[in-house]
């Protein structure tokens, strides 16, 4: 079993990208599922690069999902199927026997962080599609300094991945194959969005955004994931403009400031409009933060010195001491 197309969603987390991932699912052509085999992270070039350890994937990859998330894999089945195949035909191999149908020919897979390895994924996948979502980084910061379990100022590493993330969406050259959505426009434009986003893939144009959309998730009632917004039991409760705005009320002027300083450049490219505009930038105050946190210091340095950003988690997403769905 194969598919007829693949598709990878990425972005920084805290972006929208779960919202986007359910959405999609609703489509009658797609099977649309989160972090699973995520094999650009967990599996790509991890078991040789010229002779791959099909015995140590299979098998690795059967213990995380049982681990993980409770997904039973037929070890001996994969083994024989994945035997002789290169990395993205092993990646399109497992994710058409586990999620797609009869009616479901297209899968999609969310995986955040992992937009430096959209050129592998378009060149090795048979019939690849890419779509990043973005965020304005003062929400990312927000919602991540709420969601996040990493000891403070950890959270503040979310800036160095939106910096990169939008420098990633500029500079990709894959016209067909790429397309960035924006999560204020997924918002307050979603029929129109999502018609983009349905004919950039080559599917059919179906209404996936109703006004009560309460849909389901593989079988399973889906809950708004917010930081923000608790207790909401319909996907029609959700308040869009506590979304577009929580960093007005959730950011103190240290850290807005801090992200309007570092992302300010990029953001103006995507018609985010800056609210700090004649601060001071605090550098005392900013390198009592450094000290506290290496990932935020090396971040920090790599843009004054070079003017890049990285795409990282504050924990190691491999460690599975980590696999918590608050950290990742």
């Amino acid at each position: 079993k194969l598919s007829k197309k693949q598709i990878l969603i990425t972005g920084v987390y805290r972006s929208g990208t779960e919202y986007f991932s359910h959405l999609l699912n609703q489509h009658p052509e797609i099977s649309s599922t989160m972090y699973r085999v995520n094999a650009l992270r967990f599996i790509y070039e991890r078991y040789g690069k010229k002779k791959i350890n099909y015995k140590k994937l299979t098998h690795e990859l059967s213990v995380r999902l049982q681990k993980r998330y409770n997904i039973k894999l037929n070890e001996k089945k994969y083994l024989k199927i994945i035997n002789n195949k290169n990395y993205g035909e092993i990646y399109d191999i497992i994710m058409s026997n586990l999620y797609l149908t009869d009616k479901k020919k297209i899968w999609a897979e969310k995986n955040q962080l992992v937009w430096s390895k959209t050129n592998k994924f378009l060149k090795d996948l048979p019939n690849p599609y890419v779509i990043h979502v973005l965020r304005d980084p003062r929400n990312v910061l927000a919602s991540f300094k709420r969601y996040t379990n990493s000891k403070p100022p950890a959270y503040l590493t979310s800036i160095f991945n939106s910096y990169d993330a939008m420098k990633n969406i500029l500079k990709n050259k894959h016209k067909k194959r790429f397309l960035f959505v924006k999560y204020e426009d997924l918002l307050l434009n979603p029929q129109s969005t999502f018609k983009k986003v349905q004919n950039f893939i080559g599917v059919k144009n179906v209404s996936l955004v109703y006004k009560k959309n309460n849909f389901k998730y593989f079988n399973k009632k889906w809950i708004v994931n917010s930081s923000f917004q608790k207790n909401i039991k319909k996907s029609s409760d959700f308040k869009i403009e506590d979304s577009l705005n929580s960093f007005k009320t959730n950011l103190n002027n240290l850290e807005l400031n801090f992200v309007e300083k570092v992302c300010g450049s990029m953001m103006k490219k995507f018609n985010y409009q800056l609210s700090q505009k004649n601060e001071t930038f605090p550098i005392n105050e900013i390198n009592k933060l450094l000290k506290k946190n290496r990932l935020l210091k090396t971040g920090f340095n790599n843009w004054v010195k070079k003017k890049i950003g990285f795409e990282k988690f504050p924990n190691d997403p491999l460690n599975s001491r980590n696999w918590d769905l608050r950290t990742l």
